[in-house]
Formats: C-alpha cells, structure tokens, sequence
C-alpha cells in the first residue's frame, strides 16, 4: 500500500524518537524489525501536533475534532480506528488515506 508507507514516513518523520529510530535503520545500525511499528499513539500524537490539539478518539474508535470551528469534518466521513488492533497498518484503507491527505 502506497499510501500506508507515505503515511508512516511522515509520522515518522514527525515524531523524534521515531525519526531517530529510522534513521538507524537507514544507515543500517539497526535491523528493519527493531524499529517500532506505527500504533494508535502514534497517529494520535501526530493529528495533535498538526491541528493544535483539535483531534481525539472516542471510545468506539470514531476521530473526533473538538473545535467549534474544525479545520476537518471527520464526523462526515464516519472514520473509525479499529480498535482490535493498535497498529496502522492494521486500519482500513479509508482511514489511512484520510490521515495521509492531512498533511
């Protein structure tokens, strides 16, 4: 998925310890499977710093943004993380061309 990986590389890029983490892996210091897979935690870290803290998750895994005036109409979308796994690349295909078309 083409779309999966670009995402990933920008969350990776975009989180520090994830970004110093590939670029070990890069420069081969570390092997492909010692690097952290992209969670939950992750993307939720990653819409935070993008929208200025608008972005959550309700308990039954729909995103949510809290501003009156939101930059994102999630809720027309009917986007939902599901919950039985934590991983990215775990998610529909929906999902993870939305995330990737925000930034």
């Amino acid at each position: 998925m083409k779309n999966l990986a670009e995402l990933e590389n920008k969350i990776r890029n975009a989180i520090p310890e994830l970004r110093e983490e590939f670029e070990a892996f890069e420069d081969g210091s570390i092997d492909r499977d010692m690097i952290t897979p992209i969670m939950l935690n992750h993307v939720l870290g990653y819409c935070d710093d993008m929208s200025d803290g608008y972005f959550y998750l309700r308990e039954d895994g729909l995103f949510r943004n809290s501003s009156e005036f939101p930059p994102y109409q999630i809720e027309d979308f009917s986007l939902y993380w599901d919950l039985k796994s934590a991983y990215l690349k775990d998610q529909s295909e929906e999902l993870i061309n939305f995330l990737n078309q925000l930034k």
